[in-house]
């Protein structure tokens, strides 16, 4: 026959583990702040360097590809 383990029910094991790790003080990853460079241009992306280097960098992608 099955016998039940004794259970207490004021202990919650997962608040424990909880505050053993210290979850409340955890960030969610949306909530994380990344910085902007200080050279970015505002309404354009961040990895938006300049028209040249964008110019500069897909000339060979199109070269590659038999497009120019």
């Amino acid at each position: 026959m099955v016998a039940r383990l004794p259970h207490d029910e004021k202990r919650d094991p997962r608040k424990e583990l909880d505050r053993a790790l210290a979850v409340a003080s955890w960030r969610p990853p949306s909530r994380t702040s990344v910085r902007r460079p200080k050279d970015a241009i505002p309404g354009l992306p961040d990895w938006w360097q300049s028209d040249e280097e964008a110019s500069r960098s897909m000339m060979p992608l199109l070269q590659q590809r038999g497009l120019v």
